[in-house]
């Protein structure tokens, strides 16, 4: 009885400060500082910026739920009138650190793992060459007004999370069996071969390394679908760069549509429609020095990575621990993921294909988002 009326007590003496006052210091008979609404101190008599306290305030301990919610507190609509609400969350999840977050109104912002590595001069832009978190190096160029575009695929194994490096799993090694939500990888080799080993990749390491959709976007749970985003996400891209939408991928077809002449050794082809078979933008599109996946390599006629040419590799896909291609391994497909989501158990790529029959390529495709395909950013 007597530590409730000493509470009381208490908080009314701060709730009468307060409205007298509009400003107090707790723990201490001394003014808060001019600029300070409510301040914390256990120690009388200090000027500037030294020591005014023997302890911390403790934060409240949150889990933060995958989808934003607070666990134990779902009903809570967070909106702006939250705006400014900080918590220490206490379980790591994809989608949140532990650590210490605030509320901004819209999303939960870090404030405990900000990025240790600089990537802050990532790109030169006088040479256009990009660097990733592990130091690789790779040439880019502009494709028109459809943005500056890697002209080789992103050959990371490591991505950055809460605050360091980790290694991704390798799809087919050590149990990492096919997954939409565990962050795999895999490398490339010839048709109905291991994923696992890197003996082709390290002889050819400009073809990259493929990612299922998870590694290449960090993200999981995604449902609805977003074929008409106009946007991408950073995802595994460095800092400045992102994974791109359907929709930026169309304008880069398009700008390479029209303006072939620029990026590939064809002329101009200015096709009216992008998925016509045999216009030559499949090949056009494709690495003349194509690797051979499949029963033959079929050579495209795009410019070289370091010459304006985009460059794709006939890789197909990986899956279950081994490569396969939807054409079977007379066509080796070109895949490249794109961030845009399809439903809950698929997402877009897109495609060119070029074979003894003929050629094409495909903008708008969904595929099972635990195969694991090459990954291109586009600058911000």
């Amino acid at each position: 009885m007597n530590f409730n009326i000493r509470t009381l007590a208490v908080m009314c003496s701060v709730s009468f400060s307060l409205s007298v006052n509009s400003q107090v210091t707790i723990g201490s008979d001394e003014k808060p500082a001019a600029g300070a609404l409510l301040q914390l101190k256990n120690i009388d008599g200090v000027e500037g910026s030294g020591p005014n306290s023997t302890k911390g305030l403790g934060l409240p301990r949150i889990e933060i739920l995958p989808n934003g919610k607070i666990k134990g507190s779902e009903s809570l609509t967070l909106d702006n009138e939250l705006m400014g609400m900080i918590g220490y969350n206490i379980v790591e999840t994809d989608e949140y650190c532990i650590g210490l977050h605030v509320w901004d109104g819209s999303q939960w912002i870090d404030l405990t793992n900000k990025q240790a590595i600089n990537e802050t001069n990532n790109y030169d832009s006088s040479t256009g060459i990009l660097q990733d978190v592990e130091g690789n190096q790779y040439t880019t160029a502009r494709f028109g007004d459809a943005g500056i575009w890697m002209t080789q695929n992103l050959r990371t194994e490591k991505y950055y999370k809460c605050g360091e490096l980790r290694d991704f799993a390798i799809n087919g090694l050590g149990g990492a069996v096919d997954s939409d939500s565990e962050r795999q990888i895999g490398y490339p080799n010839v048709f109905g071969a291991s994923i696992s080993t890197k003996a082709y990749f390290n002889n050819r390491p400009e073809l990259g390394v493929l990612y299922n959709w998870c590694a290449a976007t960090n993200r999981v749970n995604a449902t609805a679908d977003e074929e008409n985003d106009l946007t991408g996400v950073q995802g595994i891209c460095p800092d400045g760069w992102h994974v791109s939408s359907t929709q930026e991928v169309i304008r880069l077809v398009e700008e390479v549509n029209q303006n072939t002449s620029k990026y590939s050794t064809l002329n101009d082809i200015k096709s009216t429609d992008l998925g016509k078979e045999n216009t030559g933008l499949g090949r056009a599109m494709l690495s003349s020095n194509q690797p051979k996946i499949g029963t033959k390599a079929h050579h495209g006629v795009s410019n070289s990575n370091d010459n304006n040419g985009f460059n794709m590799y006939a890789l197909g896909y990986g899956l279950s621990g081994i490569v396969n291609s939807a054409g079977g391994e007379a066509t080796i497909y070109a895949n490249i993921w794109a961030a845009s989501n399809s439903n809950s158990v698929s997402a877009y790529y897109f495609y060119s294909v070029l074979n003894d029959g003929g050629e094409y390529i495909r903008l708008k495709n969904v595929w099972n988002k635990r195969a694991l395909f090459p990954v291109r950013c586009k600058k911000n």
